[in-house]
């Protein structure tokens, strides 16, 4: 039950930065910003990971939810050291 309302709290509280990120690119128009809430979206989804296979219990393997999660985490951290970067 616990892991379940993180999970929610997490998706949500995600979903508001990365909307507040997308309406800040869409008055401005700057790439960077569109990159920024992108790579957001990647790290909160692969962070949710985990909890949503634990909630909807799914009946792949453990490990590989780990992996992808961990592997969607990493994706979403270039792509927002990117946007800030360049």
């Amino acid at each position: 039950m616990i892991v379940s309302l993180l999970t929610l709290a997490l998706l949500l509280l995600g979903s508001a930065l990365i909307i507040y990120i997308y309406d800040a690119y869409r008055k401005i128009n700057q790439n960077y910003l569109l990159l920024l809430s992108v790579g957001f979206f990647v790290l909160v989804i692969g962070g949710a990971l985990p909890g949503m296979h634990k909630t909807i219990g799914l009946s792949v393997d453990g490990d590989a939810v780990l992996i992808m999660s961990l592997l969607m985490q990493m994706i979403g951290i270039i792509l927002i050291f990117y946007s800030v970067v360049k």
